[in-house]
């Protein structure tokens, strides 16, 4: 099949049984570390289909040899003979490699751990390598997500690779970032900050010795205002760790260095009505988890199928959780409808993280039906049309949050399967309590962070076993970042807080190898906000 067209040293054979939406990052990130430069990629029918589907991701200098394109699937449903076929094609190889690398990153359990007790009965050398992955459809596949969450694992005989200190300063980088929503945001940011840090991200084992990855260089985030030279340091990280306790509290306090940095410059703002205007960064890129502040009633009745009832609590739960738990417990349809403040307040994250909860990113979660009432968008799209980025000072950042509301909106319509319902008359709170009503679902929530919503919502009696009324507030902490999904997650929030605040500071992205600025390009036009990048030569 292959004749001599491989690499005798750098050739990699990569079984795919499952997870293959994995596969480009995989491919990334090996040629990255080890240089490897043909990839022989085998798999079961089932996975060859989506394997095509993003050979568009592969990098364009390796070569792909892939037993779907040039025959058939050659791996079966059964691990027997899987094991059988792939030890038949390595012993095919021998004589014409001195290496081959086998990644077991799209493998089930099982299979890997079969073709590596083959290792001592093939007479060729053979070294295994994983990539951390998350296994979850729609998760953009590498460089345009962070290096630090997928780390390469090495089990063999391999010179460890050695972090470049060249400068990038050669590398195209995109001139703009404009809003196509969070996931190109957060693809953009990541693959920006891939290119200006080092790679060197592998930990080996061989011969009992484990070799894991010296320290990163330092990224740092530096916040100024357009005509200042004074530099403020907004968060600080290690490149290969990433985001930790330390950045993450970084993040959760950012969004007061740049109203202090503001208000230093225009004194005559006051500063109360900066921080409630700005403070709102701070829940619209998930720097803290929404949480069910209030509920009414504040038991939720279950009705099992069994024709048995079970009443649950669910104060103080974070809102992604709440929602995916109920739509489970009940078993039926449910309708989620916003009151306006929700779109500045990170309603769309929180969906984010619901859908990540559930298992598809940036999909539809289902069981849950979102409403979008007319007058919450109508009343978002007045702030924006008010001013069209014509504001200044306190009106200008009201006029850019406005605008992020907006931007949720669409984010929201465009992956969560969003319905329009007709409540148009003011104000919003009132006549969405009228619609939740009468919609079909099994059970409404009205949700909301205003107080006095909340609070007129139970004085109208709409709060019933039918309709849920929360009040949402936020956790007084950092998200967590404990486990690869949970760095994931941060690593987001960390894409969408640096393109949020710098639409109001400038922002200087240093590593050891490059310098970059983010800064406000224009408020004005379908894909506002646009966010300007540009080196900094030093």
């Amino acid at each position: 099949m292959l004749g001599g067209k491989v690499s005798p040293d750098k050739t990699m054979l990569l079984p795919v049984d499952i997870h293959p939406f994995v596969v480009p990052t995989v491919i990334s990130r090996l040629k990255e570390e080890l240089d490897i430069t043909d990839f022989i990629i085998i798999t079961r029918r089932e996975t060859a289909e989506s394997i095509r589907n993003v050979m568009d991701s592969f990098p364009s200098d390796v070569n792909i040899y892939f037993d779907n394109i040039m025959s058939k699937s050659l791996l079966k449903d059964n691990i027997f003979e899987n094991l059988f076929l792939t030890r038949s094609l390595i012993k095919s190889l021998e004589g014409k490699l001195n290496k081959l690398y086998i990644d077991i990153s799209a493998m089930s359990g099982p299979f890997a751990g079969g073709i590596m007790e083959e290792k001592n009965r093939l007479n060729i050398e053979i070294v295994f390598t994983h990539v951390d992955i998350i296994p979850l459809p729609g998760l953009p596949p590498y460089p345009y997500s962070p290096r630090w969450v997928h780390k390469l694992y090495i089990h063999g005989k391999v010179e460890p690779a050695q972090p470049s200190n060249q400068s990038n300063q050669y590398l195209d980088l995109p001139r703009e970032i404009r809003w196509q929503g969070s996931k190109y945001v957060f693809m953009e940011i990541s693959n920006i900050l891939n290119s200006i840090t080092g790679k060197g991200l592998v930990e080996s084992f061989y011969e009992g010795q484990r070799h894991v990855p010296s320290e990163g260089d330092r990224l740092s985030i530096y916040a100024s205002l357009p005509g200042s030279d004074e530099k403020k340091l907004l968060l600080t990280m290690d490149t290969k760790t990433g985001p930790s306790e330390e950045a993450v509290t970084m993040m959760y306090d950012s969004w007061k260095i740049i109203s202090n940095m503001i208000h230093e410059q225009n004194s005559d703002v006051d500063k109360t009505l900066l921080d409630r205007v700005l403070m709102q960064i701070q829940r619209y890129t998930g720097a803290v988890d929404l949480i069910v502040k209030e509920m009414k009633p504040s038991r939720v009745e279950i009705r099992r199928d069994d024709q048995t009832r079970e009443h649950r609590e669910y104060k103080g739960w974070k809102i992604h959780s709440f929602l995916i738990d109920l739509v489970r417990q009940v078993k039926k349809p449910i309708g989620l409808l916003p009151d306006t403040n929700m779109f500045y307040q990170g309603f769309h994250v929180t969906l984010l993280k619901a859908s990540i909860k559930n298992g598809h990113p940036w999909s539809s979660i289902d069981g849950l039906r979102i409403y979008i009432p007319i007058c919450a968008e109508a009343e978002i799209n007045g702030k924006v049309a008010e001013s069209a980025g014509e504001a200044k000072g306190l009106s200008l950042y009201s006029y850019v949050m406005a605008l992020l509301a907006n931007r949720a909106i669409d984010e929201v319509k465009k992956y969560y399967g969003s319905f329009q319902i007709p409540a148009v008359s003011p104000p919003c709170e009132a006549s969405i309590a009228v619609v939740a009503q009468n919609i079909h679902e099994e059970k409404a929530i009205l949700m909301t962070a205003d107080r006095k919503a909340y609070n007129a919502w139970q004085t109208i009696n709409v709060c019933s076993d039918k309709v849920l009324c929360v009040y949402v507030g936020h956790q007084h902490k950092t998200i967590n970042i404990d486990g690869l999904f949970s760095k994931y997650y941060a690593s987001i929030v960390l894409a969408n807080l640096l393109y949020v605040s710098s639409l109001f500071v400038n922002l200087d992205i240093v590593s050891t190898q490059d310098k970059l600025r983010l800064s406000l390009e224009s408020l004005k036009g379908s894909n506002a906000p646009v966010v300007k990048v540009s080196r900094i030569l030093t």
